[in-house]
């Protein structure tokens, strides 16, 4: 993975919000300083920070580091707000699905491919019990490990033991064991599930097929939506 990636993700997020570099560290508690590195290309955020980024967007990890490359959800906002309309009356659901099917047009006859993680697992917010315990639960060793992602054992054991690996390390674990980097770097997995399919398969269309700039519509009917159907209440 190039540093240039991240780079240009960061900027347009941060482009989206029509936001400076000042206003997002005020935001993030990150310094000007990193976030222009970022930026530019020079420096790739830790984890940790990577971690910070993505929270205040409400984006996964997987969107920030692969974009439109990862086939896992992108905006955790879209979903999560999708599943508050799908506890609401009927017309509320049929309202969104309308609103994401007008945005979308001819792609709405697409039907992208979307994964999702486990829901039975249970993972914790520790990377390198992470780790592990994925490992073990497909009943594969260190040793086989590295040999299929061509490191050394011990690099695997140093992962699950006391070092975060970078952002390119994270791909290939993430690629190899089946979970989203989300999940593996914060226990919390990317698994939605609706009562009513039809929303579901609009908002899995909205986050893999449209912009940023529709998806942020989109968010922004929902949120009005959800805002007048609590005010009547």
């Amino acid at each position: 993975m190039e540093k240039k990636f991240i780079s240009e993700n960061l900027r347009k997020l941060r482009n989206l919000k029509q936001l400076t570099i000042k206003e997002l560290e005020k935001h993030t508690s990150l310094t000007k300083k990193s976030l222009s590195m970022y930026e530019a290309g020079y420096n790739v955020p830790s984890l940790e920070n990577m971690l910070t980024i993505a929270n205040f967007f409400k984006i996964s990890i997987d969107f920030l580091i692969n974009w439109d490359k990862t086939q896992y959800p992108r905006s955790k906002e879209l979903f999560s707000l999708a599943s508050r309309v799908d506890k609401m009356e009927a017309s509320k659901k049929l309202q969104t699905i309308a609103n994401i099917e007008t945005l979308l047009g001819e792609n709405n006859k697409k039907n992208p491919n979307i994964k999702m993680d486990n829901s039975s697992l249970i993972l914790s917010g520790n990377i390198h019990q992470n780790l592990k315990e994925i490992r073990g639960k497909k009943g594969i060793s260190q040793a086989q490990v590295g040999k299929d992602l061509n490191i050394k054992q011990d690099r695997v054991s140093v992962y699950e033991n006391s070092q975060t690996p970078k952002a390119e390390m994270l791909v290939l674990f993430s690629d190899y064991y089946g979970y989203s980097i989300h999940a593996i770097a914060t226990g919390e997995k990317l698994y939605f599930n609706f009562d009513n399919k039809d929303l579901l398969n609009a908002i899995i269309k909205a986050d893999m097929l449209l912009p940023l700039e529709d998806k942020e519509t989109i968010i922004k009917l929902m949120k009005k939506i959800i805002q007048n159907a609590e005010a009547k209440a």
